[in-house]
């Protein structure tokens, strides 16, 4: 039977909540200009949802966090104008050289495969579409990322190794579609943000699920979609 767990979101929604009343009450208050603020400083939400990105992923490198992350200080710094018209085109040039060079090192080490039996999947993907099948049978987990791009992921041929395994899934400006066997039990914490995370694995009865081993999924959808079915 799969499960929807919301603990994380219901947190990051509810602080942003409080946040928001917290700026509408000061703004009644007339401590400051509500939206003269949020024209300031709106970067700073692309910050928060970096770090909170990267907080779930345990802090372990992912770059749609860190794209966030520098992509919100360098907004931030624009708006602060804390970057004159040079520092400006400096700093846009190194931070699409140190991406172009990320991507080229990611691309020149991954091998393409349409099936593979690696019990683990590291999976970046920017402006481009992978699909991809796993056939082991000692599914550990790993990581799918996706920007401006696509994937398709199919577990059914795979096998879960004891005890619960986590899969992270983010997408930004993409999507994802992850495919697991019948006997899977899966749970899943979703979170959207101008996108959607669709959980269609249904139910499965209890004496059908594979004895002693569970799948954690944690996915993100910023302006994208991600599809979890059988």
């Amino acid at each position: 039977m799969a499960k929807v767990s919301g603990g994380g979101s219901r947190f990051f929604f509810g602080a942003v909540l409080v946040a928001i009343g917290v700026l509408l009450l000061l703004s009644q208050m007339r401590v400051l200009r509500f939206w003269d603020f949020v024209g300031t400083w709106w970067p700073s939400i692309l910050i928060v949802l970096g770090l909170w990105h990267w907080a779930n992923r345990r802090f372990q490198t992912s770059m749609p966090a860190l794209f966030l992350i520098f992509l919100g200080i360098f907004l931030q710094a624009v708006e602060l104008d804390w970057l004159d018209s040079r520092g400006f085109g400096v700093l846009a040039a190194i931070l699409l050289i140190v991406l172009g060079i990320w991507v080229l090192l990611r691309h020149s080490r991954r091998r393409v495969e349409t099936v593979s039996d690696a019990d683990s999947i590291d999976q970046w993907t920017i402006f481009g579409g992978v699909e991809e099948a796993l056939t082991t049978q000692q599914f550990t987990g790993g990581t799918v990322s996706v920007a401006f791009g696509g994937v398709e992921l199919d577990l059914r041929q795979a096998a879960l190794v004891p005890g619960d395994s986590s899969l992270n899934l983010t997408t930004i400006f993409g999507g994802i579609e992850l495919r697991v066997p019948e006997n899977w039990q899966v749970i899943v914490d979703g979170t959207a943000i101008l996108g959607g995370v669709e959980d269609k694995t249904g139910y499965t009865p209890a004496d059908k699920l594979a004895p002693g081993a569970r799948l954690r999924i944690r996915a993100v959808a910023i302006f994208g979609g991600i599809e979890i079915g059988r």
